[in-house]
């Protein structure tokens, strides 16, 4: 599920941070994009791109410590992963 906040991270904008991978920022701008409470599996947002599960991981983890993505993921009840929640700091 992609979820959006808003906040600022310390003044700069994803698309200026030359921390950023073009990857990353592609990835980023996909999640921004989609609408709140959307389900976005792994392989569900593999199905927009070209690259492979280890690039979309590179990029998710540039995000994360960013700190332009947060990833959270619960469990239900019987113990089970529940979906992962990717919530995204809108600029």
């Amino acid at each position: 599920m992609i979820k959006r906040i808003q906040c600022v991270l310390n003044g700069k904008h994803y698309s200026f941070d030359s921390s950023l991978s073009l990857q990353a920022q592609g990835l980023l701008i996909h999640f921004i994009c989609h609408p709140d409470n959307l389900a976005a599996s792994e392989n569900e947002i593999l199905k927009y791109f070209t690259n492979q599960r280890d690039s979309f991981r590179r990029a998710r983890k540039e995000l994360i410590e960013g700190g332009y993505v947060r990833v959270s993921q619960n469990r239900s009840e019987s113990g089970k992963f529940n979906s992962i929640q990717y919530t995204i700091c809108d600029l």
